[in-house]
């Protein structure tokens, strides 16, 4: 082979053994991003745990409901929790008519939507894939932006969040489109196994025991326990009897 063939070979070659390490380091980093989008969802579970938990007002003493469940549309504790009056006091510009409880109840609002926004930050970033983000906490996202004055509070003092919001509009609509295909498939079977119950409750009625079964048993039970023990007491007995003409043998 000629000096320019051989060249051709050792250029062929380190091209092949290119693209190889290419697709690894490739792989790898794919593999290392899936990985660290585990532990990232993992810190941020642990620090989610905390909004889900009732918080305690200071000058009642009394526990309150978590932020979570102040938002939650599904729970219906937005208005009746005061939240939504100290939003609209805060929007109105009224923020010194707040009371004490109100502004406590704003410090948790803002508590969770930084959290929303730490979120929606490390997508940006690649520090949490676009998939796991809306797979764990599309269900937060859209309570933000289907509640008007949510919105609008976020849209005032939190843009950033509100552009994402807006930016990810197609997400918070498939994941809708997908939460209302799940109940509507998950709603007759729930209706059958009602259904079925119902059935299986007027086949076997509950009737009520007879007049003196609860005297049966209890006289049932005493005569099980004299035949059981009755072995075991005269054996004790005739123990005991040989052991005290032993004694008296023995002076």
């Amino acid at each position: 082979m000629e000096l320019e063939d051989w060249a051709r070979v050792v250029t062929i070659v380190f091209q092949s053994f290119s693209t190889i390490a290419i697709v690894g380091a490739a792989v790898k980093y794919l593999w290392g991003r899936d990985e660290r989008s585990g532990e990232t969802l993992l810190h941020l579970e642990t620090r989610f745990k905390e909004l889900q938990i009732p918080w305690q007002a200071e000058r009642s003493g009394s526990f309150l409901s978590s932020i979570t469940r102040a938002v939650d549309l599904e729970a219906h504790e937005f208005e009746k929790s005061g939240l939504q009056l100290a939003i609209d006091k805060g929007l109105e510009g009224r923020w010194n008519d707040r009371t004490d409880l109100e502004r406590a109840w704003m410090s948790r609002l803002d508590e969770f939507i930084r959290f929303l926004l730490l979120v929606a930050g490390m997508e940006k970033n690649r520090l949490l894939k676009k998939r796991a983000l809306w797979d764990a906490y599309h269900y937060w996202f859209r309570m933000v932006a289907r509640n008007p004055k949510l919105q609008e509070y976020v849209g005032l003092y939190f843009p950033v969040l509100y552009r994402f919001l807006r930016d990810n509009e197609k997400e918070i609509v498939a994941y809708e489109r997908l939460h209302s295909a799940t109940a509507q498939e998950a709603e007759p079977g729930i209706q059958a196994a009602y259904s079925q119950l119902q059935t299986l409750v007027a086949a076997h009625p509950r009737t009520p025991p007879p007049a003196g079964h609860a005297r049966a048993q209890v006289l049932s039970l005493i005569l099980f326990g004299a035949f059981v023990l009755a072995p075991f007491i005269v054996s004790w007995r005739w123990f005991t009897a040989r052991e005290h003409r032993g004694d008296r043998s023995a002076r």
